[in-house]
């Protein structure tokens, strides 16, 4: 019966094949958006003590080349940099998405020798500073480079409480920038005795010519802790602190003025890039991944709104990844679009399966009759809707194995489709078999 039902509804099974794996393959996608359905490692580490998860912004994940495309011609855009400025102004203005910026940045950090004081011995040197070297870029002037640099913005100053043995804590204004004032910087406790606040070193970055002003020395034992800025993992297999008592930390800076020139553009840009690079969402521990999906797709908006590449978050869902640049009302529609395919899928298997079986009424009608029991007939009908969803379903399987690597819930997904689909087919024949009075069919001679 079954090879008979197959053989007779081949190319009828073969676009339900088709239907089915569309529907799949679009559920699971859409659900991703909706569900706790990260696309890989990241996101919510996990420390031994503190209150709150961490995901990394990513700066970079093409889905297609159309997104390839955007971001090179954002880096060929000449007001890519105010366009930043624009975004990050926006970002840090809303308090709801508790983005904050700290890691390794993306300044190169050259300081004049001859500004430094004569506290700096060669030891000290050694542990702190680079060795010196003469700079052709600096009218040949020695300079050297800290050997342990991190940036950071005023919410990460805040959220990290970071205390000062000597001098004071960076204020909110201190980040705000002219091309003319001193830049603030806090060093770790190491350099204690080899600098104190209010000394100044002039320095080269990246082109722009400026001066920092020691404005406090941390506490000893200072220290960050988040995905990406971590020492080393512990027994238990939880991140350890990162120390901070070596390093000098670099304001990332809200500038206040336009550039003046190429070298300032240039550091401009480098300076919001580097928060896009650094930055992190901060989220209670207990916050579900689909708020966190929420916020990153709040920070997409306001990049793509400033003609900037929308970031992707760390543990961020494939659906969100995919869809990034839509809005959570066409997702909604895309939701309905997806199960309307879904119903019509379904409808589609039953209305094949009761056409077969109204087409071969009369001959069952007899088999029964001479006492054959219903059991294979229903076997080979629901057997053949198992054979249509399942070849649907192991196509799926195959396109999501590498994110089903990282999350089951996307193998749970595809499953829980197909079972609910068999349910459905499965209780409707059911119900038009139950439904047969095989006297009457017989009688009649259908």
């Amino acid at each position: 019966e079954l090879k008979f039902n197959l053989k007779t509804g081949l190319f009828v099974n073969l676009i339900l094949i088709v239907q089915f794996a569309v529907f799949f393959w679009q559920g699971t996608i859409i659900s991703s958006y909706f569900l706790e359905m990260p696309a890989g490692p990241g996101g919510g580490f996990d420390s031994a003590s503190g209150d709150y998860d961490y995901y990394s912004v990513d700066g970079i994940n093409f889905i297609n080349e159309d997104e390839e495309a955007f971001f090179r011609n954002e880096a060929a855009d000449p007001d890519f940099g105010a366009n930043l400025a624009k975004a990050f102004s926006e970002i840090y203005g809303n308090p709801d998405l508790n983005f904050m910026a700290f890691g390794y940045g993306g300044m190169s950090v050259q300081i004049y020798c001859d500004s430094l004081p004569d506290t700096f011995d060669s030891q000290e040197q050694q542990v702190l500073l680079s060795e010196r070297f003469n700079s052709p870029a600096m009218d040949g002037r020695e300079v050297c480079e800290f050997m342990n640099l991190y940036q950071f913005d005023y919410p990460a100053e805040t959220h990290f409480n970071f205390q000062v043995s000597e001098g004071q804590l960076l204020t909110e204004k201190d980040f705000a920038h002219s091309w003319e004032e001193e830049i603030p910087i806090l060093l770790g406790h190491d350099f204690a005795g080899c600098l104190e606040a209010g000394d100044t070193l002039d320095n080269y970055l990246l082109g722009y010519q400026c001066r920092f002003r020691v404005a406090g020395i941390l506490e000893e034992g200072t220290s960050v802790l988040t995905d990406q800025m971590i020492s080393g993992v512990d027994e238990d297999g939880y991140g350890t602190p990162l120390i901070l008592d070596n390093a000098a930390l670099i304001p990332y800076l809200e500038m206040t003025d336009a550039p003046r020139t190429e070298d300032e553009a240039y550091f401009l840009r480098a300076n919001y890039e580097g928060i896009r690079q650094d930055g992190i969402l901060t989220v209670d521990r207990d916050t579900p991944r689909s708020e966190v999906s929420e916020m990153e797709k709040e920070l997409c908006e306001i990049f793509t709104k400033n003609g900037i590449y929308p970031v992707t978050v760390s543990g961020s869902t494939y659906g969100v990844r995919v869809f990034k640049t839509e809005s959570r009302e066409t997702m909604r529609i895309l939701l309905g679009a997806s199960t309307l395919m879904g119903a019509l899928s379904i409808s589609g298997i039953c209305m094949s399966v009761i056409a077969k079986l109204n087409r071969n009424l009369h001959r069952y009608g007899i088999e029964l009759m001479n006492g054959q029991s219903p059991g294979p007939i229903m076997g080979a009908f629901l057997t053949e809707i198992f054979f249509v969803i399942a070849a649907a379903m192991a196509f799926n399987i195959w396109k999501y194995t590498d994110l089903m690597r990282w999350n089951l819930m996307f193998l749970w997904v595809i499953l829980g489709m197909a079972f609910l689909s068999v349910l459905i087919v499965a209780a409707v024949f059911t119900w038009k078999l139950r439904k047969i009075d095989i006297e009457e069919i017989i009688r009649n001679g259908e």
